[in-house]
């Protein structure tokens, strides 16, 4: 776990890097082929750590936290035993939000991502050879808000015999105080949240249709702040612009498609791209 923990950051730093990656897009499909899929379980989306762990029993529901701990400042100052007091300290906070969160997001994710897939026309197919695993995101931030969203997993075979692999992400605009989910839902919170993640689920199907069919033309390149990808410690994100609309954007990153509302838990800027300086000849 600690390992997967490692290359995730990884992931978002290479976007920090001079030379950035991004996803590529997903193997080609024309508008005529048929679109199908099966379902699998990515073994670092069920894993749980101090920082990632489950709201539900299918652990369908991922929740990310890493509050708790004295920060970075803990480990440069003190080494080892300071990232393992913050590890300690930020296991204590995600275990008390887990007992007061558990099983108060009454979502059928499943049921939820086969009617999204349907809606895209792309089919459940226990034959196919492309696999998916989608799940809800539900991360908290300083402000002790839960920002939620949808994730889908994708393993694509190649006819070289490799395997794509990719990622898409979708942050819905919902941002509820951690204490009212704990108190219990509402029925209008629970409406509100369930259509919410219910959208999320189609469009972020429609990111991974595009995505094959060649919908996407690169545009700007930006550099994004987002406290849903990463609260707390925040990584600057290299990020080419797909679409943009009033209040969203859908980037390619190396951290795969996403699409993130353009609100307070989002920065956006140009980026500027260094250029090689001569060498001069002696």
């Amino acid at each position: 776990m600690r390992k997967f923990l490692f290359i995730s950051c990884v992931i978002f730093l290479t976007g920090c890097s001079a030379a950035p990656h991004f996803q590529t897009p997903a193997p080609a499909a024309n508008a005529e082929q048929a679109l199908n899929y099966k379902l699998f379980e990515n073994p670092a989306i069920k894993a749980s750590s101090h920082v990632q762990v489950h709201l539900d029993e299918a652990k369908d529901i991922t929740y990310v936290q890493n509050f708790g701990g004295g920060g970075v400042a803990v480990g440069v100052a003190f080494g080892p035993l300071g990232v393992l007091a913050n590890i300690s300290m930020i296991q204590a906070e995600t275990d008390a939000d887990v007992e007061k969160l558990y099983g108060k997001l009454p979502l059928p994710v499943g049921v939820m991502f086969g009617q999204a897939a349907a809606n895209q026309a792309v089919s459940y197919d226990e034959t196919s050879n492309v696999r998916f695993h989608p799940f809800v995101m539900v991360v908290r931030d300083e402000d002790e808000m839960l920002r939620m969203g949808t994730a889908l997993i994708v393993e694509v075979p190649q006819q070289d015999g490799t395997v794509w692999n990719g990622r898409y992400t979708h942050q819905t605009s919902l941002h509820l105080p951690i204490d009212d989910i704990a108190d219990g839902l509402s029925d209008e919170e629970h409406t509100q949240i369930h259509e919410a993640i219910e959208q999320s689920f189609d469009d972020i199907v429609a990111l991974y249709v595009n995505d094959r069919t060649g919908k996407y033309t690169e545009l700007e390149h930006v550099l994004i702040e987002s406290t849903f990808l990463s609260p707390r410690i925040v990584f600057e994100i290299n990020g080419k612009v797909l679409e943009r609309s009033d209040d969203r954007v859908t980037l390619r990153s190396g951290a795969g498609l996403i699409s993130l509302p353009l609100d307070d838990s989002l920065e956006l800027k140009s980026a500027t791209v260094k250029k090689r300086k001569k060498q001069v000849k002696s």
